[in-house]
C-alpha cells in the first residue's frame, strides 16, 4: 500500500526534507520555490501546505492562512498537532525534516490499505517537532476521484477509525499528553465517523457505528477526569452530537440523508 512506499522512501531518502505527493495531486505553479525559499528562511521541522480539494477541476473546499505562521511553543505545536484542521490529519500537506525521523524511527506509517491510517503519524510527528511553520496561500492541489479506493467508507473504516482512537489513548498515556487535547482530537475523530455512517452507510451499519463510538467515548470518560474539557463549547458540542446519535439513531441518520439530498452538505 502507500504507507509502505511512503516507509521506504522515509529510510531511502538522502534529502534535507521529505514530502509525500499522492499520484493524482499535484503542486500549485511557484510552490517549491516557495518551500525552499522558507527552508532556508526558517529551518522548520515541519512545513504545512495551504491546499485546496478539486472535483472535475473545481475547487470545491480551501484551506489556508492569509499570512505566514510561525510555531515554536511545544503546547501550541500539540495542540495544533492534534487538533487543528489547518494541520489536518493528513501527510500529504506537510514537509518534513529527515533528520526528526530518521532520529525517532519508531515514527511511522501504519502499513495498511485501509483509509486515514495517516493521522496517527501526523500526530507523532507534533511530539517530535521543535517548531511548525504554516505557510500562507494556497500550494498543494487534491485531486478527489469519485468512487477511488481513498473516497470509499465502510464499516472497515469504522473500526480503522476506533483502532485509530485507541492509538491516540495510547500516545496520550506515554507521553503525558493533556487530556483536554486528546478529548478534543477522538471527539472530532467520532463526528467525522458519524457523518460519514450517516450519508453512505445503511441505518443498521450506522447504528452499529454509533454504537461503538459511544461505548468508546464512555470507556475514555470513565478513565479520565474530563468535567474541565467541557467547559469548552466545542467538546461540550461535540459530545452533544455524539450522545444525541447514540440516543436518537434514526432521527440523526434521517436527518443527514436529508441534508445530503438538499445538498446541505457536500459528500467527497
Amino acid at each position: 500500500g502507500p504507507n509502505s512506499a511512503r516507509n521506504f522512501g522515509i529510510e531511502k531518502s538522502k534529502t534535507d526534507y521529505l514530502m509525500f505527493v499522492d499520484s493524482d495531486d499535484y503542486l500549485e505553479e511557484g510552490a517549491i520555490k516557495k518551500i525552499k525559499q522558507n527552508i532556508i528562511l526558517s529551518e522548520s521541522d515541519i512545513l504545512i501546505l495551504g491546499y485546496s480539494f478539486t472535483v472535475n477541476s473545481k475547487i470545491v473546499k480551501s484551506s489556508s492562512l492569509s499570512n505566514s505562521k510561525f510555531i515554536s511553543s511545544k503546547k501550541n505545536i500539540l495542540e495544533i498537532g492534534f487538533t487543528s484542521s489547518y494541520y489536518s490529519s493528513v501527510c500529504w500537506n506537510k514537509v518534513i525534516k529527515a533528520t526528526i525521523l530518521k532520529k525517532n524511527k519508531n515514527v511511522r506509517l501504519i502499513e495498511d490499505r485501509i483509509h486515514g491510517r495517516d493521522s496517527i503519524f501526523v500526530k507523532e510527528l507534533s511530539l517530535i517537532a521543535k517548531n511548525i511553520l504554516f505557510l500562507d496561500g494556497v500550494q498543494y492541489i487534491s485531486v478527489i476521484t469519485t468512487n477511488s479506493f481513498s473516497r470509499s467508507f465502510s464499516l472497515r473504516n469504522v473500526n480503522s477509525s476506533l483502532d485509530c482512537i485507541q492509538k491516540l489513548i495510547n500516545l496520550k498515556n506515554k507521553n503525558n499528553i493533556p487530556t483536554e487535547i486528546i478529548f478534543k482530537s477522538i471527539t472530532k475523530i467520532m463526528i467525522y465517523i458519524i457523518f460519514y455512517s450517516a450519508i453512505r452507510l445503511n441505518y443498521k451499519s450506522f447504528k452499529k457505528a454509533v454504537f461503538l463510538i459511544y461505548d468508546k467515548l464512555k470507556n475514555f470518560l470513565k478513565n479520565y477526569k474530563f468535567v474541565s474539557e467541557m467547559k469548552d463549547i466545542k467538546n461540550l458540542f461535540n459530545f452533544i452530537i455524539i450522545f444525541l446519535s447514540f440516543k436518537l439513531d434514526f432521527l440523526v441518520f434521517i436527518s443527514f440523508r436529508i441534508a445530503k439530498k438538499m445538498k446541505l452538505i457536500v459528500d467527497y
